[in-house]
């Protein structure tokens, strides 16, 4: 993003994890000094830079910035301490996970599939935090609450995903398993039963 708001689609080639740790965290600290004007192409870009984020590190990249508006409004004498709170929380529980991208991608995507129910919970708890922080600052801080809102479409959008991603690893378990019970009816087919019994002899093992 530019001093005038405008996003530099070539600075997208810097890892996602400086996006989600620094970059975006930076931007918004200028805008809610009013370094950086919150114009309409600065919200078209700050959307651009979250949408591009996978779930995990757009979770984290919102927990970030929520961290920065927790702080200035601190500053303010306005405590949103819940809204800090959480966001630590969230930074503290995804950023391991999420520095794995630049270590070990296969690590962060295993992690990531048995994470994904807990990313969805984490998402669901910041978005309602977000919403109610959103109200409180419409009157006292216009920029920030602006902020706010855009986190709360981009959290939203990776959720669908989040909730996608947890629907089709259900149904392949669920196939899964299908494909197992169907694996043991040649055996089921093998097996004899004797009449003068409810013993249910198995083939012998080889």
């Amino acid at each position: 993003m530019n001093d005038d708001g405008r996003y530099d689609s070539r600075r997208s080639k810097h890892p996602a994890l400086f996006r989600a740790e620094y970059l975006l965290p930076t931007i918004i600290k200028g805008v809610l000094t009013q370094h950086i004007p919150l114009n309409a192409e600065a919200e078209h870009s700050i959307h651009t830079v979250i949408s591009e984020l996978e779930p995990d590190m757009a979770l984290l990249c919102c927990a970030n910035i929520a961290k920065e508006i927790y702080a200035y409004e601190k500053s303010r004498e306005l405590d949103l301490a819940f809204l800090g709170n959480l966001s630590e929380k969230i930074v503290k529980e995804f950023r391991p996970v999420c520095a794995l991208a630049q270590t070990n991608p296969d690590a962060r995507n295993a992690k990531l599939k048995a994470l994904l129910p807990r990313l969805a919970e984490r998402m669901e708890k910041m978005m309602d935090n977000l919403e109610l922080t959103k109200v409180a600052l419409e009157i006292y801080d216009a920029n920030a609450a602006e902020i706010l809102g855009i986190l709360l479409i981009q959290l939203h959008g990776q959720f669908l995903i989040v909730d996608q991603l947890i629907e089709l690893r259900s149904e392949t378990l669920f196939y899964e398993d299908i494909e197992a019970e169907e694996d043991m009816f040649p055996a089921l087919a093998g097996m004899t039963v004797r009449d003068d019994s409810n013993i249910i002899p198995f083939p012998p093992r080889n």
